[in-house]
């Protein structure tokens, strides 16, 4: 299977760079980190033939996050996208889901349940 290539959005630059490292412990490449929506979407667009995977937060400074999913999806529909939240509210989980994620992953995350869900979706068509 080919190495997945990981674009990761979140306004915490310390949970970014948190992640960034578990993906890298993982032997998966992170191709960019974005704190603020109009950052990753420029990024995106120019790498939307190259990025696998976004990891991307709910909560966003002024941004909410889950208006993020169809601007991405727009960029490529291929994405799969991976929403990585502290909220637990399992309404806002399953608008996620529709909207496009292909998972939600809940912080505190932890190495194994990433490693998991990234190979879960690798496989995905």
């Amino acid at each position: 299977m080919k190495t997945q290539k990981i674009y990761i959005i979140d306004d915490s630059e310390y949970i970014a760079l948190m992640l960034k490292k578990v993906l890298f412990d993982l032997d998966y490449v992170t191709l960019g980190i974005s704190t603020k929506e109009d950052h990753a979407l420029d990024n995106v667009r120019r790498l939307k033939d190259e990025i696998d995977i976004i990891t991307l937060d709910i909560y966003m400074g002024k941004t909410d996050g889950m208006s993020l999913i169809p601007k991405l999806l727009a960029i490529n529909p291929k994405f799969k996208i991976v929403m990585v939240s502290s909220n637990r509210d399992e309404k806002t989980i399953i608008k996620c889901i529709q909207m496009g994620a292909k998972h939600y992953i809940l912080k505190p995350f932890h190495m194994e349940d990433i490693r998991k869900i990234i190979q879960k979706i690798s496989q995905a068509p």
